[in-house]
Formats: C-alpha cells, sequence, structure tokens
C-alpha cells in the first residue's frame, strides 16, 4: 500500500520503533492507506530484526576456519589470468598480431585502390576523342592564336622573310 506523502517519512520513523505523535494517530485513524502501509512495514521490520539475531546467535560450525583457509589456498580459487597467465599473453599476442595484419592489410588495400584511382584519372586527364582529329579544320591555327595586326587571313602572294620562317618553325 501506498501512504501518503506527507506522513511518509513519519510513518516510517513509527514501524521502525519510534513513538507516534497524536497528529499521526488522528491520521493513522482517518487514513486507511497509511495505516494499511504502517501494518506492511512494521511486519516486514519485525522479519528483519527476527532474522539480525538469528545470525547474531548462530555460531559458526568448528571446521570453518579449516574450510576458509583451504578454499584459499586451493588453485582454482585463483582468477584464470593468474592461473593461465601463460595461456593470457598468447591470446594477447595473438591477437595484436592479427589486429595489426588486419590494419596492414586494410591499409596497402587503401593505399592500391587511391593508387588506381589516380593512375585513372591521369589517364582520364590526357585521353582525346577519336572524333577530335575529325573535328579539327584547316582554319584551326586561325582561332588558336589570331592573325598578327598587318597581316590578312589568306596569302595573297606576299610572303615576306618573317612569315616563311615562322612557316619552317612553328
Amino acid at each position: 500500500m501506498n501512504a501518503c506523502n506527507d506522513w511518509r517519512e513519519v510513518l516510517m520513523d513509527h514501524a521502525l520503533g519510534k513513538a507516534a505523535s497524536t497528529a499521526l494517530q488522528a491520521h493513522l485513524a482517518a487514513c486507511e492507506a497509511c495505516s494499511g502501509a504502517l501494518s506492511e512495514w512494521s511486519a516486514q521490520s519485525r522479519r528483519l530484526q527476527a532474522g539480525v539475531r538469528r545470525l547474531v546467535t548462530s555460531d559458526p560450525s568448528p571446521h570453518m576456519a579449516s574450510r576458509v583457509m583451504a578454499e584459499i589456498r586451493s588453485p582454482r580459487s585463483r582468477p584464470f589470468w593468474i592461473r593461465r597467465w601463460k595461456a593470457a599473453v598468447v591470446l594477447t599476442v595473438g591477437i595484436a598480431v592479427l589486429s595489426g595484419g588486419f590494419f596492414y592489410y586494410r591499409y596497402s588495400t587503401i593505399r592500391r585502390e587511391r593508387a588506381e584511382a589516380l593512375s585513372a584519372a591521369a589517364t582520364l586527364a590526357h585521353w582525346k576523342s577519336p572524333t577530335d582529329s575529325l573535328l579539327v579544320s584547316s582554319t584551326y591555327d586561325w582561332f588558336k592564336d589570331g592573325p598578327r595586326l598587318g597581316k590578312g587571313f589568306y596569302a595573297l602572294g606576299t610572303e615576306t622573310p618573317a612569315s616563311k620562317q615562322r612557316e619552317k618553325n612553328p
């Protein structure tokens, strides 16, 4: 049962043996929930006190000290890592070697994939379409670098020594 929130602390103190005030007695007479909670808590307190009394008054077994010492000295009472320290060391080294191998394999795989991707990118950077040569016309050089001042697009038969020199060394 649940007691009223205002009276909860006072009820617990009374269940543990503290004398009840007149206000608490009047409230217990009027509130059914608090009186039920008090009787429940009092019964639980009596059971706990009886159990503690039994533990305090009981004598230990006469062979208890020898049993405790035998249990302490037995090898099976030691933890695993103390009993089997060699297995623990081998297991730790094995895990370290396996994880190191895994990380090395992963690192080399990533490095190889990165090199392949960069190689493919470099190949694509120099790639030219097969139709590029078909699309280039004889006037391509005109668009690449425009005519010089005073020079026409079409040769009129008047060639200067400088233009012949430029034709020989493009």
